[in-house]
């Protein structure tokens, strides 16, 4: 399918799309790429425009789609992200959620998110890959 430029026009709704993006393998950018696609299926006038987080290692080769990038693990990195969007001609920001993207796995639990939801002033929807069956005991709270 053919991609709208990028460029932001006035008309049209604009969504800034929070996630790993391909060429990255993970299923979370196959699932981004796939509901891009549906959105754009659906309303080719809509604008997206990605926020894709790199591993910490690695750079990826992206197309004109990725407007910003985010270094998994780096606390500021996601802040920046967040200020980004706030002045950028987003309408509405759509975040991926996947626990190991927005922060680093151990005790204590240590939460990316939170530094990026602060931060953010642009409307927010989340999509939730995955439900812990104890979310206080990952979080690093004792039970």
């Amino acid at each position: 399918m053919d991609r709208p430029h990028l460029a932001f026009a006035d008309g049209g709704l604009a969504v800034g799309l929070v996630s790993t993006c391909p060429p990255r393998q993970c299923g979370i950018a196959t699932f981004s790429r796939d509901l891009e696609q549906a959105i754009l299926t659906a309303d080719r006038t809509v604008r997206i425009a990605w926020a894709a987080v790199n591993e910490a290692t690695s750079i990826h080769a992206y197309g004109p789609e990725v407007r910003w990038r985010i270094r998994q693990g780096d606390p500021d990195s996601y802040r920046r992200a967040a200020q980004q969007l706030n002045v950028a001609p987003v309408d509405v920001v759509c975040l991926q959620h996947e626990f190991g993207l927005y922060g680093i796995w151990g005790d204590p639990f240590e939460d990316h998110l939170t530094v990026f939801l602060n931060e953010l002033r642009k409307p927010l929807v989340t999509t939730l890959h995955s439900v812990l069956p104890a979310p206080q005991f990952a979080l690093g709270a004792r039970a």
